[in-house]
């Protein structure tokens, strides 16, 4: 996790002028068992928002969630 915590900070964080940023997950064909796919992005969410010592919360959104939270 902290390779993947170091990801965000680095590559993803670091490109965007705001606090919120996007990251998206998978492919076109990642989501064929959603119901297990959520569950793991679930995890591996609320494992991060737990365990990691950077000011950031990550949290499952839409397109226009994210462009709301950039107004």
């Amino acid at each position: 996790m902290l390779k993947f915590i170091n990801y965000i900070n680095e590559f993803i964080v670091s490109v965007h002028k705001t606090n919120h940023v996007i990251l998206p997950w998978g492919c076109d064909f990642a989501f064929q068992n959603a119901a297990q796919n959520y569950q793991e992005m679930e995890k591996v969410i609320e494992y991060i928002n737990k365990n990691n010592k950077a000011n950031m919360k990550l949290l499952m959104s839409t397109p226009g969630r994210y462009v709301d939270a950039l107004k």
